[in-house]
């Protein structure tokens, strides 16, 4: 079995001192946890943050935490 790894940050960092939007996915205690921990890598990364609901994605880049369907 084989698989593609990525680290997230390493990732990310091309987005410093940018703004980027978000949406959390809606659901449970544990989105509420991954979200949270979004926030806070966003924030080390200081990456800005523009917070969306899901009946607003209209834009050109959305980072969404969630697998693919």
């Amino acid at each position: 079995m084989t698989f593609n790894e990525t680290n997230i940050a390493v990732f990310l960092k091309k987005y410093s001192n940018q703004e980027v939007i978000y949406c959390a996915n809606p659901g449970n205690a544990g989105d509420a946890v991954i979200a949270h921990a979004t926030f806070q890598l966003f924030e080390k990364l200081d990456i800005k943050l523009q917070i969306i609901k899901h009946e607003e994605i209209a834009f050109d880049l959305i980072i969404i935490n969630k697998k693919p369907f």
